[in-house]
């Protein structure tokens, strides 16, 4: 007889390795070092090393800076303080990059021996590389106990079974946009978190926290048990003025459907109210990406307007 104390070795839960996630393009390189990340692996072809890893590679003019510098000497009201702070503003942005750049040649200076643009194609699986792919063992991440826990206001939008890649990044773009606090999606029958998804979001997948979980409507319990409020996208939802309460709690979760098929069942089910975008004229059905921006959009102008009310009011 065994002491029970320790499981059969053929039971035992082994810890899985998290996985790598490889991406590409010197942008995305750029945006994860901005973001912290640090590249596990790194592979470019000698024509990426010859351009990025020169020492005479330097931070290119920072034109937005500039044209916000002229706007500012233009403004006859508080010219010189205006002035000041235009020239403040794109110092700080140029050290910045400058800083990413030496970063990026850092990370370049380990590649020994470049990669053919047909090697980066099979890392990467399309041909879109720009001659740079790396691997990110990690992305900023959440528990859903940790998303969970405590009472400060929170906005989190919820993937149900989002299949397409560029509308998963789509939708992360827009919840980094407008203040989304978490991504929350299915660990099975979702799209992945990949270089598609990453250039669709702009990077905000370097930044923007994901939770993943196993079962979507059991997460919804978990988030309303903890003083969430969740609305659902349906195209057979009540009119956003019906949520006018909603909108404007402190923590909600906006839960957008499959991209055929919206909400499943058990999820429009979970959901404290199901809403739909006003239409002026009759159509289908918003691509989800969209409607989740717009639906982003109407919950984030909520907040703002009340920030500015309490401002006003103090001042």
């Amino acid at each position: 007889m065994t002491s029970g104390h320790a499981a059969p070795q053929s039971r035992r839960r082994r810890k899985t390795a998290p996985a790598a996630h490889i991406f590409s393009g010197p942008n995305t390189l750029k945006m994860a070092l901005a973001a912290g990340l640090e590249p596990e692996a790194l592979w470019a072809t000698a024509p990426v090393l010859a351009r990025f890893a020169s020492s005479n590679f330097a931070a290119q003019p920072n034109h937005e800076g500039e044209s916000r510098n002229k706007k500012a000497r233009g403004d006859t009201r508080d010219k010189g303080r205006s002035r000041a702070k235009g020239e403040a503003s794109n110092r700080a942005h140029i050290r910045g990059k400058e800083t990413v750049d030496a970063s990026l040649r850092a990370c370049l200076t380990r590649i020994n021996t470049p990669s053919t643009s047909a090697e980066l194609s099979a890392r990467v699986g399309h041909e879109q590389h720009q001659g740079l792919v790396f691997q990110l063992s990690a992305l900023p991440h959440l528990s859903l106990a940790e998303l969970s826990a405590g009472q400060a206001p929170c906005l989190v939008v919820a993937l149900d079974q989002i299949q397409d890649p560029h509308n998963l990044g789509a939708i992360a773009r827009s919840a980094w946009a407008f203040g989304a606090n978490a991504l929350l999606v299915t660990r099975d029958h979702q799209a992945p978190l990949s270089d598609a998804a990453m250039r669709a979001s702009a990077g905000a997948l370097l930044r923007l926290p994901v939770v993943q979980v196993t079962n979507l409507a059991q997460s919804l319990v978990t988030l309303k048990d903890h003083h969430f409020w969740t609305l659902g996208l349906s195209a057979q939802g009540q009119p956003l003025q019906s949520a006018s309460k909603l909108r404007t709690a402190a923590r909600r979760v906006l839960v957008v459907g499959n991209e055929g098929q919206g909400l499943r069942p058990l999820t429009a089910a979970r959901v404290d109210m199901s809403i739909a975008l006003p239409m002026a004229r009759p159509i289908d059905s918003l691509n989800a990406s969209v409607a989740a921006a717009c639906a982003l959009f109407w919950l984030a102008e909520a907040h703002v307007a009340a920030a500015t009310t309490l401002h006003s009011a103090a001042v």
